[in-house]
């Protein structure tokens, strides 16, 4: 492809990335995210992981650094985040994937988004992501593959099927 060819296609990824946002600001402020909606956790999970790659760019060079981005990259992060704790009431998959988004954040952004959006932690005497507890615990059999951690990760490893294998591997 030719920088030209490349260009045009990271503008387009960035437009569709900015139309996503604004949809689900809309959603947010017409429906809020407490009802549960199955293709919600996967475009919250989608653009919080487009949100954490400018936002890890802006820990490590803290100089280019402009006030009103790192804002709304963390604004954006907050929304995600809050939309993935109000579908984890009804969805465990919310659960599991808002554990993992965690995971990845540094103590400063952590505490930011934590300001805003407070999340449980599972007691671990009471709760226990080990599907073997569950009274009526199923293999999970779905080919939905979910957007992962990072989108440079394989996506087989991201199908339903294989987080549930090993709840341990993602929420340890």
């Amino acid at each position: 492809m030719t920088q030209n060819q490349l260009n045009a296609a990271q503008q387009v990824v960035t437009e569709a990335s900015v139309h996503l946002e604004s949809i689900l600001r809309i959603h947010y402020l017409r429906h809020s995210f407490e009802g549960y909606d199955s293709t919600l956790t996967i475009f919250l999970v989608h653009l919080a992981n487009l949100t954490l790659e400018p936002i890890r760019q802006l820990e490590q060079d803290p100089a280019n650094e402009q006030k009103d981005t790192s804002e709304a990259l963390l604004s954006t992060l907050i929304l995600c985040f809050n939309g993935l704790y109000e579908q984890s009431k009804s969805a465990y998959i919310a659960v599991v994937m808002l554990a993992l988004m965690r995971k990845q954040l540094s103590a400063d952004i952590r505490n930011a988004v934590g300001r805003y959006v407070t999340i449980e932690e599972p007691d671990s005497d009471t709760e226990s992501t080990n599907e073997t507890n569950f009274e009526y615990s199923q293999p999970i059999l779905s080919e939905l593959v979910l957007p992962g951690a990072s989108l440079s990760e394989d996506p087989k490893m991201w199908r339903i099927k294989h987080l549930m294998d090993d709840p341990g591997r993602i929420l340890a």
